[in-house]
Parts: C-alpha cells; structure tokens; sequence
C-alpha cells in the first residue's frame, strides 16, 4: 500500500472513532437524564430540548432554579477557587 491509502485510512479510523465517540456520550447523558425518577421521560426529545439549550444558550444556565426556588448551580456566579473550594490543592 503506498503512504496516501495509509494516510486515508488513518483519517477514516479517526473519524469513525470519534463519531462514535460523540454518539455513545450523548447517549449515556440521555439514559442518565431518562432513568432519573424525577424527570419526565414520556419522550427523549424533552432531554434533547434540554441539552440543546443548555448547549446554545449558556447564559440560562445560572438562572435554572427547582420549583421551590433553590437553585441547583448556586455556585456558577462565583469564583471557583476562592469561594466554592473549601480545600487547598
């Protein structure tokens, strides 16, 4: 085999693997977000809805609150290691 069908099929392996990859993350988050007592899993397009905001709109992020008005990421407006890390590295 000369070096262009190599290179190629380097090329390919990688992409594969990395679509692959993609595909069996996304679909581990959704099982985890479908198997929780808490969420509506009548569909998976609840989860994908959630995931794609989340994902386009990451100003919302801070603002997610549970219906009691406690909010799950009370630590997202805070500096990360001066005020949420209690320990020292």
């Amino acid at each position: 085999m000369d070096i262009f069908t190599d290179s190629l099929a380097y090329v390919l392996v990688f992409l594969s693997s990395f679509l692959l990859g993609a595909l069996t993350l996304l679909g581990y988050v959704l099982s985890r977000m479908m198997k929780n007592p808490g969420w509506d899993d009548s569909n998976i397009t609840n989860a994908l809805r959630v995931l794609s905001h989340v994902t386009l709109h990451t100003e919302d992020f801070a603002k997610m609150q549970y219906k009691g008005g406690e909010k799950p990421f009370w630590y997202v407006s805070k500096d990360e290691l001066s005020e949420v890390v209690e320990t020292r590295p």
